[in-house]
This record gives structure tokens, sequence and C-alpha cells, in this order.
């Protein structure tokens, strides 16, 4: 189970010369803002209902097969658990903090970039509770502890078949206060998984709202969210028009999104409807029209047996200009450090 890396020596870039960093500008943003990561956000990284034993999931990423392998926390003797939607939920959050402030580590033996982040387990509560996840203090502990210990590593095919490095999700520092009940003196400093810190330097991310996103009550509403974010950047509002939008089959949610085993296949099926129900209700799909829905069955004699599902999802206008709003500020980022490189020069 503990076979992960040594973690290597960093050297580390205050948060002030973090900004002047060519390619590290465009990661800030306004209060509210976070950011969908390339690859990192592709991977089945958390969990429902699963067996807390290490998880290898298969997916597409760039017409590329990948498998993210996800090593359990031993979170005592013997005591194994795999992130879950909590974790995710403090994950979200730590990574917003690190949009409105973060420094920068350089690895000393690999050059690779780690993001980091200076805050206290009040300011992490306040956040959840702020979009409806009222965590309790030792809950919040207790995720971070998680997040430092279940580790991700990403293969793929072919002879040197490794994607970076195999690390935790989190590298956690933390000064916790006996008595402090409210959190506000109980300081955490934590440095996120380098594949983070790769699509910053590749500017491989896209604004989202953080707030409406982790608003969304059900974890397969908030991983549908991020991955149309990241990967329908032409989003018109105007897709239901054209029957054009948005592709994703019920194989695919069951294989990578985050949904508890069931017993009853139809059971899947009226899970992502919940899901696209709670995202229609948020402003991310159209208001009248929210998808289309293909179902696949195969013939049994009697009647036939449902086998499979295709959803278009047609979104929104606000999240359409959402998206397009996004597209101009990372043209601009790229711009912005293409322009600094031709100074440098």
């Amino acid at each position: 189970m503990n076979d992960k890396e040594k973690p290597q020596k960093e050297v580390m870039v205050p948060a002030s010369e973090a900004r002047q960093t060519d390619f590290f500008q465009g990661w800030f943003g306004k209060n509210d803002e976070s950011r969908t990561v390339d690859i990192y956000d592709a991977a089945t990284r958390f969990f429902e209902g699963k067996p807390h034993e290490m998880q290898v999931t298969e997916f597409k990423f760039k017409n590329r097969s990948l498998r993210a392998v996800v090593r359990c926390a031993e979170i005592a003797k013997g005591v194994y658990r795999l992130p879950g939607a909590r974790e995710e939920l403090v994950e979200r959050v730590l990574r917003k903090l690190a949009v409105e402030q973060s420094s920068l580590n350089v690895g000393a033996e690999t050059q690779s970039y780690f993001v980091c982040v200076n805050t206290t387990l009040y300011r992490i509560r306040k956040e959840l509770v702020a979009v409806g996840h009222g965590y309790k203090i030792a809950e919040i502990k207790e995720a971070l502890y998680i997040l430092s210990l279940a580790s991700l590593e990403l293969l793929a095919e072919g002879k040197y078949n490794r994607i970076g490095h195999h690390q935790t999700y989190i590298n956690l520092a933390y000064n916790y206060q006996n008595g402090d009940d409210s959190g506000k003196s109980s300081t955490v400093r934590v440095s996120f998984h380098s594949l983070i810190g790769e699509a910053i330097k590749n500017q491989a991310y896209f604004p989202i709202n953080h707030t409406k996103l982790c608003s969304l009550k059900m974890p397969l509403a908030r991983w549908l969210a991020t991955r149309i974010n990241h990967n329908y950047r032409q989003a018109t509002g105007h897709d239901h028009f054209k029957q054009t939008g948005f592709h994703i089959s019920l194989e695919t949610i069951i294989r990578e999104a985050p949904v508890a085993p069931l017993k009853q296949f139809r059971n899947y099926l009226v899970t992502v409807q919940k899901a696209l129900k709670e995202l229609q209700d948020s402003g991310y799909l159209h208001p009248i029209q929210a998808y289309k829905e293909d179902l696949r069955y195969i013939e049994t004699g009697k009647r036939p047996k449902l086998s499979g599902a295709v959803w278009t999802l047609y979104v929104s206008r606000a999240f359409a200009d959402e998206i397009a709003k996004g597209n101009t500020y990372m043209l601009e980022v790229k711009a912005s450090q293409k322009e600094g490189k031709s100074h440098a020069a």
C-alpha cells in the first residue's frame, strides 16, 4: 500500500514572485473562481460505495487510453479509506483558495511544479458551509488526512507508460491547536499533485464558478459539470436547436464517475436522470430542453432489456456564456505568456 515515491525536496517561490511568473499569472482569479485542470480532472479520483482497496479505472483523454491507479489511505493500522465526496469537496475548496492566493514550489530534483496554499481549518469550513456542506472540524481534519495519504498514478499503454509521479493527492503540513473548536488557530499548508502544476505551466486549465459548482448536492452532478466545462468549450447555448451538444454514455459514467455500484442496472439510469435534473435546476443545462436521451435495449425473447444509454446535453445560455468568457480569458493568458517570452528573447 505504501510504495509511493519519497517526496522530493522543494524550493519555494513566494506568492508575490509566483504572480510574476509568466505561466503562473493566469492561474489567479476572482474570489468566486476555481479552475478545471486538464488530465488531473479527467482521471477518476473520488469514489462512492466502492470497496476500500486499490482502484484501477480506465479512461479516455484526448484519444489516449489511460489508467488511473488510486491507492487507499491507511488511516489506522489495517484501516483503509478511499477518497469520497467529502474529500472531493475539501479538495475543491483548497483549489479555490489556491486561485485566490497561492505560492509555487519547484521540485529540486525533477523541476516539477507544486501549487501551494496556506489556510486554516476555520477558513476551509467557512467555504464549505457557504456552498451548503456543513462538515465539522473533525471531519475536515480526517478528509485532509485521507487526501494526504491516498495516492494517484496515471499509466498509459506502451513501454514507457508512466505519466507524472506516483504521488499523494496533497502534501500536508499542519499545526492543529488543542481545544481549537473553531479552527481559527489551526493552520494548514497544502501543496497539490504535480499534475496540477504541469497543467498550469502548459495553460491546460479553464475557469469555473466555484460557488455554483460546489453548491450542487450530487457528486455525479459536480462531475458532469466539471467535465462539460473542460471538454465542451464550443458550447453556444443554442445547441438544442441544432440537436448538437455534449455527449456522454451511461457506460462512461458507470466506469469513470463517482457513482455507487447498484444492483439493478436501471437504477443507474435513474441516478443519472436525477443528476441531470439538478444540473438543469441549477442553470447548467437548458431550462426547457436539458438533454436528449437515447436508450439502448437488447432483445431477450420477452420484454426488451435496458443495456445502455447515451445523452446529448444542451447547456444553458448562461453556462455557455461562462465558457465563452473562459475561452477569451485563456487566449489572453496564452498571448501574454507568448509576449513575455518574446521580450525575454
